[in-house]
């Protein structure tokens, strides 16, 4: 992992997942901005999903990086 030390503690996790499920990770810098945190793209389709990102990567409220990793299982 980038920028950890070599003693950083953190968790791992599982998760069941199936066709037509998406993931998205993201810098904080995305995160910090989402007009709702806590749910900002469940109701979305993947490609809208992806729209969103690319649409908050620009908003000049930004103040960090914005970087954002999506995945489709198909």
């Amino acid at each position: 992992y980038l920028g950890i030390t070599a003693h950083a503690e953190y968790e791992e996790h599982t998760v069941d997942f199936g066709q037509g499920s998406s993931f998205y990770f993201m810098s904080d810098g995305l995160f910090d901005i989402f007009v709702n945190p806590e749910d900002p793209v469940s109701a979305m389709s993947f490609a809208d999903a992806c729209s969103y990102f690319r649409l908050l990567a620009k908003n000049p409220k930004r103040r960090d990086d914005a970087t954002a990793l999506c995945i489709h299982i198909k």
